[in-house]
């Protein structure tokens, strides 16, 4: 926009690329895979060196089955980051996902040379390895290729008698559609005794296993047909007696049953639990989630429970060591990676509560590398400032503060501005409150001919000290320097409300007058002036535009707005800066 000769350009606020990954985070815990890598894409473009949004791309790439781009992105996450183990695990999944097993494992094992003891690692070297092994005995997701990619697949689970029931479970449709879409994952799954049976139904329909469970190669041959022997003479009929159907096999072991009656015991017992946990029950919620264990004993979200109990109550050292066991049983049953995260928040809300802060960053930092979230992003950022604040607040010492005091003054008075100015922050590190050290330090700034910083180093004695009237006659030097007339006498004259008698504020007033009246730089003056937000305003004040055009047409019109205070206090500041020239 133009105004009076001056261009003014309106500068539009633009997303950082870590509010880009922040909404990718979010829409990748919600499963908005598609609009995660969007985010993501946009974060990378303003930074393009920060390996975690390409990591974090790579993880949502291999959600969609992308495994080619997913690669790609974990390949330069690598090469940007060559040691961090989270670069190793995003190419070895995607590997994994386009069935280059040899070169997964091999990934695996580069990145356990930088971090040992990453049991993510260890835990996805470990199932490869298993996948592997299956693959080459002949029983690797390759043989159940055709059924697996049967658009049928899902209709036949329905029907079929042994797997009907689990259909109506979304988290196994779920599976079984992540197998389709990725055979590979198979393996993955086989944890979960209801993938047995789907198994069942592959093998079945791949001729492997007739319907009986015995091997096709199994079936008895045909004997040679035999003469037909003449019919002998038919005996009075009788009505013949149905033959009972057989019963259909068990897919199910007794120790299969009987593991599957505990499973369903101890979830029964903490959903009790979680009921008397809402209640603030604590000690029962415990007994409950305890006698869960007993049952189960590889269930993680139970150790969670009993971890949140125990933060609830303020016991945050038990809270961290069952976040632990939580953590150690999550990857050794390979669960969902968020779980995991969750574990190390709840760990990372004990230290929290403990104000041990290193520790809180840590956890808060291990849930981020697990599963991006808000919560634990919030947390981290809130931890790194508390901690600082902690740090700050232990290094106050108001004697030390004196004596690097002491010292700034001796180099100020030998000429050492630069080693007076280090003594000078010292001195306000350890007393943040004495506002003659923020003078000192605008008079170093002063002297090395650093004004716009002098200048702000008196406003912050001011605001300590609102009637320190040489830090008002400093920051007035200052801003003479600076060309800016209509400030300088401000603060000569706010000096002089306080001071009347002020012999430096009165001669310094003088001295800004007669620069004023001097034509030497008033051009340069008025174009520095008019980068002022003061003096923008004021020339963009509808009423001063009038008062201005009255001046060059209709000088007595113009005599009568000098009576108003505001007009007169206006103009004269137009004056003083240059903007408005008097002859």
């Amino acid at each position: 926009a133009e105004y009076m000769g001056r261009t003014y350009h309106v500068i539009c606020a633009m997303s950082t690329a870590e509010d880009l990954k922040a909404k990718g985070n979010a829409a990748f815990s919600a499963k908005k895979f598609e609009e995660a890598i969007d985010f993501f894409t946009k974060a990378i473009e303003l930074d393009p060196k920060n390996h975690v949004l390409f990591s974090n791309r790579s993880a949502s790439m291999a959600s969609l089955g992308r495994y080619h781009q997913a690669l790609e992105d974990a390949d330069q996450v690598i090469k940007l980051q060559p040691t961090w183990p989270r670069g190793y695990s995003r190419k070895g999944a995607a590997l994994q996902g386009l069935g280059r097993l040899s070169d997964a494992i091999s990934c695996f094992k580069t990145g356990l040379t930088h971090e040992p003891s990453n049991e993510a690692l260890k835990e996805s070297l470990k199932q490869v390895e298993q996948q592997l092994e299956e693959k080459e005995g002949g029983m690797g997701a390759d043989f159940l290729l055709p059924g697996l990619k049967d658009p049928n697949l899902l209709a036949k689970l329905l029907v079929n008698p042994n797997t009907s029931a689990f259909m109506q479970q979304p988290d196994f449709v779920e599976k079984v559609k992540e197998i389709q879409r990725n055979p590979q994952s198979f393996s993955k799954h086989l944890q979960d005794e209801r993938m047995m049976s789907v198994l069942q139904v592959l093998l079945e329909g791949s001729g492997m296993f007739n319907k009986d469970g015995e091997g096709a190669s199994a079936a008895p041959e045909r004997e040679a047909p035999q003469p037909t022997p003449p019919k002998p003479t038919p005996a009075p009929t009788q009505q013949p007696k149905a033959e009972p159907e057989p019963k259909k096999a068990d897919p199910w072991t007794e120790e299969e049953k009987a593991l599957l009656e505990k499973k369903e015991k101890s979830k029964a017992l903490k959903e009790e639990g979680n009921s008397l946990y809402k209640r603030k029950a604590f000690d029962e919620a415990l007994a409950k989630y305890d006698a869960a264990i007993d049952l189960d004993p590889t269930e993680m979200s139970l150790y969670l429970n009993k971890a949140a109990v125990f933060l609830e109550t303020n016991q945050c050292d038990k809270c961290v060591e069952l976040s632990r066991q939580a953590v150690e049983i999550g990857r050794k049953e390979k669960t969902d990676f968020k779980n995991v995260a969750k574990a190390f928040l709840r760990m990372g809300n004990a230290y929290y509560k403990q104000q041990k802060w290193d520790e809180a960053i840590e956890a808060y930092t291990a849930s981020l590398t697990e599963a991006p979230s808000d919560e634990a992003t919030k947390k981290c950022k809130e931890c790194k400032k508390l901690k600082k604040e902690a740090e700050d607040k232990a290094y106050l010492d108001d004697g030390k503060a004196l004596e690097a005091k002491e010292l700034g003054n001796e180099n100020f008075r030998q000429a050492k501005y630069v080693e007076a100015l280090k003594n000078y922050e010292e001195s306000i590190r350890r007393n943040p409150h004495s506002a003659a050290v923020y003078a000192n330090i605008a008079a170093c700034y002063g002297k090395l001919g650093e004004f716009p910083r002098a200048v702000e180093y008196c406003d912050k004695c001011l605001a300590l000290d609102p009637k320190y009237v040489k830090a008002l006659t400093r920051k007035a030097g200052f801003q003479v320097y600076l060309k800016e007339f209509h400030k300088a006498l401000e603060s000569y004259n706010h000096a002089l409300e306080i001071d009347p008698e002020n012999a430096e504020a009165l001669d310094g007033r003088a001295r800004t007058y007669m620069s004023m009246n001097s034509d030497e730089g008033s051009q340069e003056r008025a174009k520095h002036a008019m980068a002022d937000p003061e003096i923008q305003a004021i020339l963009m004040d509808p009423v001063m535009q009038n008062v201005l055009n009255d001046f060059q047409t209709n000088p007595a019109a113009a005599q009568q707005h000098l009576r108003n205070p505001d007009v007169a206090a206006k103009l004269q500041k137009l004056i003083a800066s240059g903007v408005v020239q008097t002859r």
